[in-house]
């Protein structure tokens, strides 16, 4: 019985390693495809900058990631694009390493199931891929989650010292940390009162948590927040956004049917993955279920924001596929028949998640050089005279694409309002679907090709030709 127990240990370490190296590998790869919008306009942000405080004294928009566009702005101008999501690649690895050292402590089948959710996981592995501030939200979170529960249980002047540095790194990185941030104090309340050391140091000590990040985040809204604009983007309503993250967590991006099924097996796995820590921990779930549902759902209450999009609930995700790895873990343990749904449900969000991973690397965020390419070999005139059906979106990336182009015939990017009498050579659609023939300035368009891109992140272009 010893030796099987043991064998059991090593076999699940063995595949955790496993899991972590491949999960690295993956981020690795997927971060050397090419730039999209997002990132090409923070790109654009940082290099309009002329010192680093400018970062949180001049841009006061929602796409600045204070850290992230500190990074593009200490880079400047790179030939390798990979070179600006280092951090965030950097981040997205540490992630899954620090969710296996969190449910370690629930055992080796926990830590293993860990490992497998957060590094196959879709949603990460796409935020720890891109030049933004997500994938560095996450990983600061769990690292204050670590070091919050280390000053909590031994007054670790260390612990708390790592707990202020995460903090304010987190709110630099993205101001979706304050879900994590909510839930942490309402966390160290709990664990404190249960100390019973007195009001008197229950409130010393929740000072002593709470009152640098506090007044960082108090720097951080009078300097920046409180200019903030949103920087706009596609009307989602709210039951789509959250019925579509809520189906994300399991690696599903769909709408309709599968999407509801997702979301309501993710529902009851979430109830019943708290119920089981509660048993455990009472203080540690009330952590997770203000962290997954209660921050969220009070912030979109009190301030809804001007514009709605999955990727805001990344840390929800987090935490919530570090809850499910207690619960499939828990299942596996709990009866003797356990193991085989349990091992099946790991694997089945594993695959449904690879998907989505195997498109991305075939995809990318989009082939918008590869486009540019293309008319540029294959324009009938001596300049590439280039329109569209989105200015915003397409110009910045064609005019970033641009200058990477080999051939000598340069490119023009027309605006809407000042196309040529007789309309441009060539027209990108970035918006619905693609007929196989468009009529524009009184001229036919055919449709020549379709650059796909993956899903959550890039633009699909289809591209068409004047006959």
């Amino acid at each position: 019985m010893v030796s099987k127990g043991i064998g059991l240990k090593t076999r699940l370490r063995w595949l955790t390693w496993g899991a972590l190296v491949a999960a690295a590998a993956i981020r690795v790869a997927i971060a050397t495809n090419q730039f999209w919008l997002d990132e090409i306009w923070s790109l654009g942000i940082a290099r309009n900058l002329h010192s680093p405080l400018e970062v949180l004294t001049r841009v006061h928009l929602d796409n600045n990631h204070h850290l992230n566009t500190l990074w593009l702005y200490v880079c400047g101008l790179q030939t390798h694009w990979f070179v600006y999501r280092l951090p965030s690649l950097a981040a997205g690895i540490g992630t899954v390493i620090l969710a296996e050292r969190i449910c370690r402590r629930w055992g080796e089948r926990t830590a293993c199931f860990a490992t497998l959710l957060t590094g196959s996981s879709y949603l990460l592995i796409v935020y720890a891929t891109e030049a933004r501030g997500y994938a560095l939200a996450g990983f600061f979170a769990l690292t204050a989650f670590l070091a919050l529960e280390r000053y909590l249980a031994r007054g670790s002047l260390a612990g708390l010292l790592l707990f202020w540095t995460c903090a304010i790194l987190g709110l630099l990185s993205h101001l979706t940390y304050f879900y994590f941030y909510i839930a942490a104090g309402f966390w160290s309340l709990i664990q404190l009162l249960r100390q019973r050391t007195g009001w008197l140091n229950v409130l010393r000590r929740v000072a002593y948590c709470h009152l640098v990040p506090l007044l960082g985040l108090a720097s951080l809204y009078a300097i920046d927040l409180r200019q903030m604009q949103s920087g706009g983007g596609p009307n989602f309503s709210l039951a789509d956004v959250v019925r579509q993250t809520t189906a994300v967590a399991l690696g599903v991006v769909a709408v309709g049917p599968a999407a509801w099924i997702s979301a309501g097996i993710v529902s009851v796995a979430g109830s019943i993955g708290l119920a089981v820590l509660w048993k455990r921990d009472s203080a540690l779930a009330a952590f997770f279920a203000v962290v997954i549902v209660v921050s969220p759902a009070a912030a979109l209450m009190l301030r809804p924001p001007d514009v709605l999009f999955i990727r805001y609930f990344y840390i929800n995700i987090l935490f919530y596929l570090l809850l499910l790895a207690v619960l499939l873990s828990w299942i596996s343990e709990a009866h003797p028949f356990g193991k085989l749904p349990a091992w099946l449900a790991v694997t089945a969000i594993v695959t449904v998640n690879s998907f989505q991973t195997m498109q991305m690397l075939r995809a990318g965020r989009g082939d918008y050089l590869g486009l540019l390419q293309y008319m540029e070999l294959q324009s009938r005139e001596s300049i590439v005279h280039i329109g569209s059906d989105h200015d915003f979106r397409n110009d910045q990336v064609i005019g970033f694409y641009a200058k990477h182009v080999r051939g000598d015939r340069p490119i023009q990017y027309h605006r809407q309002n000042a196309w040529p009498s007789g309309g441009p050579e060539w027209i990108i659609l970035s918006q619905g679907e693609f007929p196989e023939v468009v009529a524009a300035a009184g001229h036919r368009y055919d449709l020549v090709r379709v650059a796909p891109s993956a899903a959550l992140t890039g633009i699909t272009w289809g591209l068409y030709h004047k006959v």
